[in-house]
């Protein structure tokens, strides 16, 4: 093994240039964004661009086999959803490949082994993925497919007549196989990964493998320095606990039976009860009289929708609305209705409906957010916007049509699941500081940084009632390992 970069980086993707004597990578750091070069034996880097990538899905790269272009995603202002580029290795120029306005992003730009096409995936919403086959000027575009599985990496098989993509979703983590001649679909009977890579002569299956160890924890708000306490504790992942209004029980989502299931426990983390089991099903949120939870569940067509059950008998009924595809449910603080999130037009959009069913209203339209919380006077929503400057926002409820204000001073936020409303101001993750959570003051407008955690956070975060605890995911083993299949073809 020889190491070939030493800059501290939040992700890498990397290419080969043909002749095997370059290493082109995208690096994504707070630094520093950019594509780069190395020699494949050691050596300095050398800087091709700076880019503003944002993440890992995004940041792939593609060496074309005559050595001419890199193909790459990147958004162009913070506006923007992500497009293809194509970078002139000789010349250091970059074009925009040609973009289709019905895609909300652009991405995976890969070239075939022997450079004569490309394939792209065009992100119409976040269940609606279509794959495109096109010649490298992108002037004859057609398409293969249109799959609603999320994505963790594209390869060309060694003979290019088919595409291999992961597929990650909560069901299952598989490997599809695409036929680029007809765009028929199968399934690989092979272990699935991420980051799938083939040889040029199709004989070998090169995919990483992860396995993450995460936990409950809670932290005594009134004692900080204190160790925080481990809850229902599990070899399986589990995230996204929160308190039940009256503070006596709280619900999460657990992989502890084998499948993502929505769990209920004393708000001590005793008396464990299992809510769903069936189809995946997780993000549980509860009604103000903590009598019920709303979730999300999987269904078969492999569309998320909500669903509610009473913690009495765990029965889980379909909320029936004229929206499909819904996702991150939350009550409002009377119980008569339900905010969700709807995939199936441009972006994500906001809407709520009435609590036991219903026609739902649109409140916002194609955004970029996960999750959204009313207040506890009912006057207005919060939600974390992903584009642009701004990064928690509000929307006033009381006025038809308003436009999403952003929450003044308050800083970005890691990750969209990584915080929680209290009267007196929002729990967050900083997105400066990952390992930690910090508390923004509604009343001074100022943050103050509350603990470090000991490992990175994951999905969830929730006050107790009475303000005392705070509930949090944490990743506490984070292990990946290579695969190699041989005789792949």
């Amino acid at each position: 093994m020889l190491r070939l970069t030493n800059h501290p980086s939040d992700w890498i993707s990397s290419t080969w240039s043909p002749d095997g004597t370059q290493i082109a990578f995208h690096r994504l750091a707070a630094d520093d964004n950019g594509i780069y070069v190395v020699p494949a034996l050691g050596g300095p880097e050398r800087k091709l661009i700076s880019t503003r990538t944002p993440y890992d899905l995004a940041a792939p790269l593609s060496w074309s086999p005559d050595r001419k272009w890199i193909g790459y995603s990147d958004r162009e202002n913070s506006q923007t959803g992500n497009r293809n580029f194509l970078l002139n290795v000789e010349t250091l120029e970059t074009h925009e490949f040609p973009h289709d306005p019905s895609c909300r992003h652009d991405g995976f730009i890969t070239f075939s082994h022997r450079g004569k096409e490309l394939a792209i995936l065009c992100v119409h919403n976040t269940t609606t993925l279509e794959y495109l086959i096109t010649d490298v000027e992108g002037k004859s575009k057609r398409s293969l497919t249109t799959r609603p599985e999320f994505i963790y990496g594209l390869a060309w098989t060694g003979d290019d007549q088919s595409l291999l993509v992961a597929v990650v979703s909560p069901r299952r983590n598989e490997f599809h196989e695409i036929r680029v001649s007809d765009g028929e679909v199968r399934t690989l009977p092979v272990v699935a990964g991420i980051w799938p890579t083939i040889s040029n002569d199709g004989r070998k299956l090169a995919f990483s493998q992860g396995d993450d160890h995460i936990n409950i924890w809670r932290k005594d708000l009134q004692h900080p320095a204190a160790p925080a306490v481990q809850m229902c504790a599990s070899t399986r992942p589990q995230t996204n606990a929160q308190y039940s209004p009256d503070g006596r029980h709280i619900a999460f989502d657990s992989l502890r039976s084998g499948t993502w299931s929505v769990w209920l426990a004393d708000s001590d983390g005793s008396n464990l009860v299992q809510i769903t089991n069936g189809p995946p099903a997780g993000y549980p949120q509860w009604s103000p009289d903590s009598q019920k939870i709303v979730f999300v569940m999987i269904e078969p067509s492999g569309l998320e929708e909500v669903y509610t059950a009473d913690i009495s008998d765990h029965v889980a009924h379909k909320l029936k609305t004229n929206v499909r595809g819904l996702d991150y449910p939350y009550w409002s603080h009377d119980g008569k209705w339900i905010y969700f999130l709807g995939r199936e037009g441009t972006g994500h959009q906001l809407f709520r409906c009435p609590a036991g069913g219903g026609d739902a209203t649109l409140l916002v339209g194609a955004l970029e957010l996960e999750n959204e919380i009313e207040s506890s006077d009912g006057k207005l929503l919060y939600f974390p916007w992903y584009f642009g400057d701004a990064n928690m926002m509000t929307l006033a409820l009381d006025q038809a049509g308003g436009t999403p204000q952003q929450v003044p001073q308050i800083g970005k936020i890691f990750d969209q699941s990584q915080w929680a409303l209290v009267t007196e101001g929002i729990y967050f993750t900083p997105q400066d500081n990952p390992r930690s959570i910090s508390f923004y003051d509604f009343g001074t407008k100022h943050t103050r940084e509350i603990f470090k955690a000991d490992k990175d956070l994951s999905m969830g975060m929730s006050i107790s009632p009475d303000g005392r605890y705070l509930l949090y995911s944490q990743k506490d083993e984070s292990n990946a390992d290579i695969m190699l299949v041989n005789h792949f073809r």
